[in-house]
């Protein structure tokens, strides 16, 4: 359960809110997923780092659907149109990415994501890193969902 990035491992925090599939039934079923990950040294830095994907249109009411299909961002402007970021020194557009629903377990998500996150958006041209997520996130629907899971 981490995300490595640039070849530098990020566990998954699943003791926080901010680590989350959530699912929304408002104009039709949606989910998004939010993951905080523990400290490492990356660049030189310890960083905190913090992935947002906002949300992902589902075509049905039966969650179920979304297994093994996959959500893909293929430009840097589409990631910022859908404000999907990376948080690393600050937000930073993901640049491309693919995220694939692999299964539905004791109230988790289990998920993979890979592609190519900005880490400086300041330098000229901008810096990039290949990312990989493997995780399973907490399943909420409600704010009751989270004593499910202690928090």
């Amino acid at each position: 359960m981490a995300l490595i990035l640039d070849g530098i491992l990020f566990e998954l925090n699943t003791e926080s809110r901010d680590t989350a599939f959530f699912i929304y039934n408002d104009d039709g079923y949606e989910f998004s997923i939010d993951c905080y990950f523990h400290a490492n040294t990356f660049m030189d830095e310890e960083i905190t780092p913090y992935l947002c994907i906002n949300a992902i249109p589902i075509d049905s009411d039966n969650l179920e659907a979304v297994i093994g299909k996959t959500f893909e961002v293929k430009t840097i402007e589409e990631a910022v149109i859908r404000e999907d970021t990376l948080y690393i020194f600050e937000h930073e557009p993901l640049e491309n990415y693919k995220l694939t629903v692999i299964e539905f377990e004791n109230d988790r998500a289990h998920i993979k994501c890979s592609g190519t996150a900005v880490t400086d958006g300041y330098a000229r041209p901008y810096k990039t890193a290949e990312f990989e997520l493997d995780c399973y996130l907490p399943v909420i629907t409600n704010v009751n969902d989270w004593a499910k899971f202690g928090l």
